[in-house]
């Protein structure tokens, strides 16, 4: 299997060459540093008589990773049609404090 490799221009016009390894490593690296977490859902649509609801199911994942408890109050925001943000009401405190590492 051939490597597919990727030039890009370095310091004073030299050409560098990117194994594709190394792309994908920097591409997941970036992602992280980023924070993008992502999980499909599917909304459920419930009518009971004259009312209809709409039900979220919060993957446990995601609420186990996130120290969600039960019974703590979260609020949806609506940036757009097509963005929804689902925060806390009360925010926790980090356990990292900012522009610190783990040492």
């Amino acid at each position: 299997m051939e490597s597919c490799l990727a030039v890009v221009c370095g310091a004073a016009g030299s050409e560098v060459f990117l194994t594709f390894p190394f792309i994908i490593v920097y591409i997941l690296l970036h992602c992280q540093k980023i924070k993008i977490m992502g999980h499909k859902i599917k909304i459920q649509r419930v009518e009971r008589g004259t009312t209809k609801s709409y039900y979220v199911n919060f993957p446990a994942a995601l609420a186990e990773a996130t120290q969600i408890e039960k019974g703590e109050e979260l609020e949806w925001l609506m940036e757009d049609k097509n963005t929804f943000i689902l925060r806390r009401v009360t925010p926790k405190k980090s356990a990292l404090r900012r522009g610190k590492g783990l040492t």
